[in-house]
């Protein structure tokens, strides 16, 4: 675990000044009142707690767009990574101590324990990825979620597409209400293209293990699909051997694996943070729901390019895709939220039918 500091562009500070500052800045967290307006052009001060390294897919999107801002002058930024359980308290009452406007990290693992600190710093704003909902009763802690659902709808659309026999892989790592709703959304997709489409879906039950999504891979392939979805990383080498496409979500696969990676259902966490950033600048930070902005409709999410296997997606697959991509652009289509566990789910058709 690290402490990592960054400056806006148009400013640079001494590492000591800021330092400095932030010591000087201490604030008795009891009866601070609620969160202050900050000005309009003062860069705001911007911690983050992070359960991961940043080089993880789903933290690092939360971490490039504060870098954005960075770079645009619109914040300073310190940040702790691969922050453990036995340190979480002691990082974050340190950063609740500083002066800083917003602090922004992940509380999965430590839903209760994050709101039961937030309220002991009730002068303090937090913005938290959370399984659960705002609650008026932690009025300082907004909360979020990649609600990129949309996105994978439109990958579930080219996955159909692709596919020739109508099996498609999935490996996701959890059971976990945001793997699978963009799973699910991802089957809604491509069922809307090919209506007797079969899934056949693994978790590898670990956040990272190259291997055992490897090896997923390899069973999932023997098993007929043609087409992996993959939330994990490591399914592409195997992908790739085979000539089977694969479908990336979170960050774009692509730069990382290469050929294989066809598209990926992308998350853009910029439209988030302007959002709480001009309710910090407004003084009017509060409890919230966050995911909203990550709907496609708010420029949270996006399809990226697709790189490979192009000879194989139709013109009708094509114009589909752009059809649905405007209408839910326009709010005139939604991808389902469905956050039940796949597997179940497949169960339950299959009964059903």
């Amino acid at each position: 675990m690290a402490t990592h500091i960054a400056f806006p562009a148009t400013s640079a500070p001494s590492r000591r000044r800021f330092l400095k500052a932030a010591g000087a800045g201490v604030l008795a967290a009891l009866g601070a009142g609620a969160p202050n307006s900050v000005g309009a052009g003062t860069p705001l001060k911007v911690a983050g707690i992070y359960s991961v390294p940043v080089r993880q897919r789903w933290i690092g999107t939360i971490h490039k767009a504060l870098m954005n801002s960075v770079v645009r002058g619109d914040i300073v930024y310190e940040y702790e990574d691969n922050v453990g359980d036995s340190e979480f308290e002691i990082v974050f009452r340190q950063y609740s101590e500083k002066d800083v406007d917003l602090v922004v990290g992940d509380s999965f693992s430590r839903e209760q324990l994050v709101r039961f600190l937030a309220n002991q710093y009730p002068g303090k704003s937090y913005l938290m990825g959370s399984a659960f909902k705002s609650d008026a009763r932690f009025p300082n802690l907004a909360v979020f979620d990649n609600y990129i659902q949309d996105a994978a709808y439109l990958t579930g659309l080219i996955a159909a597409g692709l596919s020739k026999n109508g099996v498609l892989g999935i490996i996701g790592r959890y059971r976990f209400a945001g793997i699978n709703r963009l799973i699910n959304a991802f089957m809604d997709g491509a069922s809307e293209v090919r209506s007797d489409a079969r899934f056949l879906v693994e978790f590898i039950d670990e956040w990272y293990n190259l291997d055992k999504s490897r090896s997923l891979a390899r069973v999932l392939i023997e098993g007929g699909a043609d087409v992996i979805y993959a939330d994990a990383l490591g399914p592409a080498e195997i992908a790739r051997d085979a000539g089977v496409p694969v479908i990336g979500t979170v960050s774009d696969l692509h730069p990382l694996a290469g050929e294989p990676i066809v598209t990926s259902a992308v998350w853009r966490f910029g439209p988030t943070l302007e959002i709480a950033f001009e309710r910090l600048k407004a003084g009017n930070f509060s409890a919230a729901d966050y995911g909203i902005y990550s709907h496609m409709a708010h420029g949270g999410c996006a399809l990226a390019p697709i790189t490979a296997f192009t000879e194989r997606i139709s013109e009708e697959t094509m114009e589909l895709v752009a059809l649905r991509e405007g209408q839910i652009r326009l709010n005139k289509f939604a991808a389902k939220i469905d956050e039940n566990d796949p597997v179940a789910r497949l169960q339950a058709e299959r009964q059903d039918n």
